[in-house]
């Protein structure tokens, strides 16, 4: 796919499907925060009564506020690419940074969804009179609607969190023979890990702005963070 048709279909995506995609990433961030807030109250517990930490415990508390926290980073993103006029590199950059995260929440969610499905079946098959079949059915079919909007929505993205996409400038034609180079996509997140480079992904603490937060707390734009630590990828620095 050449990068143009790559950038079309990371838009298209936000596009049609940036409502269900909201709905799901709300659904999970609440979820996560709602875990980890019955955890540090059953942590707490535990402290008052033996005088000790659960460190283990503490540490999947930190691992969940993370996830809510990138899944509202994501939400926001999101946001910023449904604005009208927008640069459409917004949602290349939600699709490549936040890409596989929204993912796992859409499977969540359709997951979710299904067992809801399923209760409503049972429910409608168990109703007597007709309003409250007629309810239950609208019911249905609505749910029905979600699930195959996340199921498409978690195909499209999982497409383009994996396609090849041929660069331009990869394109090397000798003597009417044309060579094209090919990369396979993954988000920037996942390269950075793969390499080895110290940080995560989160909000400058000073401007909210998408950073590549160091260990000692120093914030990199996504490009900085590639061109330090990403040595042969050439991206785009953004603001």
């Amino acid at each position: 796919m050449d990068g143009k048709t790559y950038q079309l279909n990371c838009t298209r995506l936000v596009e049609t499907y940036g409502d269900a995609i909201d709905r799901a990433l709300r659904i999970e961030m609440e979820r996560d925060d709602n875990r980890a807030i019955e955890m540090a109250q059953r942590h707490r517990a535990f402290e008052e009564r033996n005088g000790r930490p659960l460190l283990g415990m503490l540490s999947r508390i930190d691992e969940i506020k993370a996830e809510a926290s990138q899944l509202r980073t994501a939400r926001q993103w999101l946001k910023d690419a449904l604005e009208p006029g927008v640069d459409p590199e917004k949602a290349i950059w939600f699709v490549t940074v936040y890409g596989e995260a929204t993912h796992g929440a859409l499977i969540r969610q359709e997951a979710s969804e299904r067992v809801n499905y399923a209760e409503t079946e049972r429910e409608y098959s168990e109703a007597s009179d007709g309003p409250a079949r007629d309810y239950i059915a609208d019911l249905g079919r609505c749910t029905a609607r979600q699930i195959e909007a996340l199921a498409d929505a978690s195909q499209w993205l999982r497409r383009l969190t994996e396609t090849t996409v041929v660069r331009p400038s990869e394109q090397v034609e000798h003597k009417q023979v044309s060579v094209t180079v090919t990369h396979t996509r993954k988000s920037l997140p996942t390269r950075l890990r793969e390499s080895g480079a110290p940080g995560a992904f989160g909000n400058c603490p000073e401007t909210g702005a998408l950073r590549w937060i160091l260990p000692d707390g120093t914030p990199l734009t996504p490009g900085e963070a590639a061109a330090r630590f990403l040595a042969d990828e050439g991206r785009t620095e953004q603001p």
